[in-house]
C-alpha cells in the first residue's frame, strides 16, 4: 500500500510540473489546473496515508499492551515463586527436628514441584538431599541405616522427584551425573561408608527406576579425603 501511494505521488507531481510549465496557458489557468489536480491527489491519497497511519499507530499500540502484558505476568511468576519458597521453608526448616520429618515437612516437596523454573527446583533438591545425607557423616554416633526412620523415605521421595523432572525435561543424562557425583561425595566419609552404601543402594532399588545402577553402587567405594 505504501509503495502504490508513493508510486501514485510522483507521478501526480510530474503532471503537475508540467501542467505549471506549459506556456500555452496564463498564470490562472495554470493554478485553477494545479487546484483541480491538489483536489484529486487529496481524494485518492489521503485514505490510503490515513490507512498507513491508522495500521502504524495500532502496531505499535498491539506492541505496548504486549510488552505490557509480559510485564505483568512476569511479576505474577516472581510473586508465586517467592510464595513457593516461603512455604517451603516454613514446611522444612521451620517444622519438626532434623532426625526426625513430620508430615508438614513431608509437605515441602509439593511446593518444590509446583515451581516451574527446573535450575530452581534443582537447588531446592540439592539442599534437601545434602541436608540428609549430612546425618550420614556423624561419628559420633556412628551411622547406622534403619528403613524405618521415615527421613530415608523422604530422601527417596525427593529423588525420585529430581529424576521424574529430568526425565520430562529430556535431561536424564544430567540426572546421571548430578547422583554420580553425590555418591562419590559421600562416600569420602570413611567411617560410615558401609551403612551409607546400604542407604544408597536401598534408595535406587527403591526410589528410581527398576534396574537403575544395576552393579554401580556397589562397585562404589570410599575415596580418601586425604592423598
Amino acid at each position: 500500500m505504501e509503495r502504490a501511494c508513493c508510486d501514485f505521488s510522483f507521478r501526480t507531481v510530474a503532471c503537475f510540473r508540467l501542467m505549471m510549465t506549459e506556456t500555452n496557458d496564463n498564470p490562472k489557468d495554470r493554478w485553477d489546473k494545479a487546484s483541480v489536480i491538489i483536489a484529486a491527489v487529496a481524494t485518492v491519497a489521503l485514505p490510503g496515508t490515513l490507512a498507513i497511519v491508522g495500521k502504524l499507530a495500532s502496531d505499535r499500540l498491539e506492541a505496548h499492551e504486549a510488552n505490557q502484558k509480559n510485564r505483568e505476568l512476569d511479576q505474577q511468576a516472581a510473586a508465586q515463586e517467592s510464595f513457593l519458597l516461603k512455604e517451603f521453608y516454613e514446611a522444612y526448616a521451620v517444622s519438626s527436628p532434623p532426625e526426625e520429618c513430620s508430615c508438614k515437612r513431608r509437605l515441602s516437596r509439593s511446593f518444590v514441584q509446583l515451581l516451574k523454573k527446573s535450575e530452581l527446583r534443582q537447588g531446592l533438591y540439592d539442599f534437601v538431599i545434602w541436608d540428609l545425607l549430612n546425618e550420614t557423616q556423624k561419628k559420633t554416633p556412628f551411622f547406622e541405616f534403619d528403613t524405618d526412620q521415615d527421613k530415608w523415605h523422604f530422601f527417596g521421595d525427593v529423588l525420585e522427584d529430581c529424576h521424574t523432572m529430568h526425565s520430562n525435561d529430556g535431561t536424564v543424562t544430567k540426572f546421571d551425573n548430578w547422583w554420580k557425583n553425590v555418591k562419590e561425595t559421600a562416600l569420602r566419609c570413611e567411617h560410615n561408608a558401609k551403612e551409607l552404601n546400604r542407604l544408597l543402594d536401598w534408595l535406587e532399588k527403591t526410589y528410581l527406576p527398576t534396574g537403575y545402577g544395576t552393579g554401580g553402587l556397589t562397585s562404589l567405594q570410599p575415596v580418601s579425603a586425604t592423598p
